[in-house]
C-alpha cells in the first residue's frame, strides 16, 4: 500500500510539473509574440508615415501640373494610384488602430474582401501600443484568413465595431467561415492548420492581451458565421489626477 501511494504520488507530482512546464512555455510564446508586436508596429508606423508623406508630395506636384494646364497620363495614374491609397487612411481617434485599419484595408481591397468598420479608437488610450496592435491585428487576421477560404461574392467580408459602454471598451467582430471550428475547453476556437506547432497563437495571443487587462472574451460560430465579442474596462480616472 506504502508503494502503491508513493507511486500515485511521484505520478501526480509529474503531471503537475508537465502542466507548469507547458504553461510556462505558452506564457513565454504569449510574451514574445506581444514584443513581436511592438516592434511590427513600430515598423509599420514608419512604413505608413512614409506613405502620407508620398501622397503629400504627389498631391502638390498635382496641383501644380492642373495649374499649368498640362497632365502626362503616366503621371496622373501615379498620383491616383497614391491618393487612392491616402484615401484608404482611416481615422478613430487612436493612431495605433489608425494604422492597423490602414493596412488591412489594402490586404482587403487585393484581396477583394469587404471591410466594414465603427470604431472609435479614443477609449483604447489605456493600453499599451503594443497591446492595442497584437489585439487588433490577430483579430483582423485570422478573419481575413478565414474569409479567404470562401469564393468570392457577398461573404466575403468583415465586420468590426469598436465602442466604449459604460465603463468598457466593445469590440464585435464578426466573418463568415467555411467547414466546422472545433473550440477547446477554455471556449476558444482550434487552429484547423496542420502545423500546430507554428499555428494558432492567433487566438492565444488575443487571449493574453484581454487577460492582461482584466477584460473578457466569448466567441460564437454558427450558421457559418463567426462572431467574436471582447469587452475590456476601462480604468477609472482619479479626478484630481484628471484636473492635473
Amino acid at each position: 500500500v506504502y508503494n502503491i501511494m508513493c507511486c500515485i504520488l511521484v505520478f501526480y507530482i509529474q503531471i503537475n510539473l508537465i502542466s507548469e512546464k507547458d504553461m510556462q512555455i505558452e506564457m513565454t510564446r504569449s510574451a514574445e509574440m506581444l514584443r513581436q508586436a511592438e516592434r511590427q508596429y513600430a515598423l509599420q508606423k514608419k512604413n505608413v508615415d512614409l506613405i502620407n508623406v508620398k501622397c503629400h508630395d504627389l498631391k502638390r506636384r498635382m496641383s501644380k501640373i492642373a495649374e499649368a494646364g498640362r497632365i502626362d497620363a503616366e503621371e496622373l495614374d501615379e498620383i491616383n494610384e497614391a491618393i487612392s491609397i491616402y484615401d484608404a487612411s482611416v481615422k478613430t481617434g487612436n493612431e495605433v488602430l489608425d494604422i492597423i485599419l490602414t493596412e488591412k484595408s489594402l490586404l482587403c481591397r487585393e484581396k477583394k474582401i469587404k471591410i466594414t468598420c465603427l470604431a472609435d479608437g479614443a477609449p483604447l488610450a489605456f493600453m499599451k501600443n503594443g497591446d492595442i496592435y497584437a489585439l487588433f491585428v490577430n483579430i483582423l487576421d485570422n478573419a481575413i484568413e478565414a474569409v479567404l477560404k470562401l469564393d468570392e461574392g457577398e461573404k466575403r467580408c468583415i465586420s468590426l465595431n469598436v465602442s466604449k459602454i459604460g465603463g468598457f471598451v466593445s469590440i464585435a467582430e464578426s466573418n463568415y467561415y467555411l467547414g466546422d471550428i472545433n473550440f477547446a475547453q477554455n471556449g476558444l476556437p482550434l487552429t484547423d492548420n496542420i502545423d500546430k506547432e507554428n499555428h494558432g497563437f492567433g487566438m492565444v495571443s488575443i487571449s493574453s492581451v484581454v487577460e492582461k487587462y482584466g477584460g473578457d472574451i466569448t466567441v460564437e460560430a454558427k450558421d457559418e458565421l463567426f462572431k467574436l465579442n471582447v469587452l475590456l474596462p476601462v480604468p477609472k480616472t482619479d479626478k484630481k489626477e484628471a484636473k492635473k
